[in-house]
């Protein structure tokens, strides 16, 4: 199993891969290139960004994916939520800790079909890319 850190790094290319602006606004912000506010989606699985049910059905798709592919595709959750949440990141907040705080009000608020719709094509965008 990867780091954390490591798939944070690895979250911060997929950024700079499809959303360059959006990765300049973070690299303008302090630590926010860093990424912290998605450790504990990473860490948990995102067990704390959904309710019970949805998070069931967020592990039903993880652990369906094929070994090699699961660690992308948790990245590629990851990667959906951050661009569901864009917009409005980058219109109100202009420092770490208001996105930190923007991402956590947003536990069990997350539409988990347009997450998981998002994540697969963003999976589909990197795995032809390949």
């Amino acid at each position: 199993s990867e780091s954390i850190e490591k798939q944070l790094e690895l979250l911060r290319e997929m950024i700079w891969q499809v959303d360059p602006h959006f990765y300049d606004y973070l690299s303008l912000n302090h630590d926010s290139l860093q990424l912290y506010f998605c450790y504990r989606w990473l860490l948990l699985w995102f067990k704390r960004e959904f309710v019970y049910s949805q998070v069931m059905a967020v592990w039903e798709v993880i652990l369906s994916c094929k070994r090699g592919e699961r660690q992308r595709f948790v990245l590629c959750i990851a990667l959906a939520m951050l661009d569901l949440a864009k917009q409005q990141l980058m219109t109100s907040c202009t420092r770490f800790d208001e996105i930190l705080a923007y991402l956590n009000e947003q536990s069990g608020k997350w539409d988990v079909e347009m997450v998981l719709e998002r994540a697969s094509a963003f999976e589909a965008y990197f795995e032809a890319r390949e």
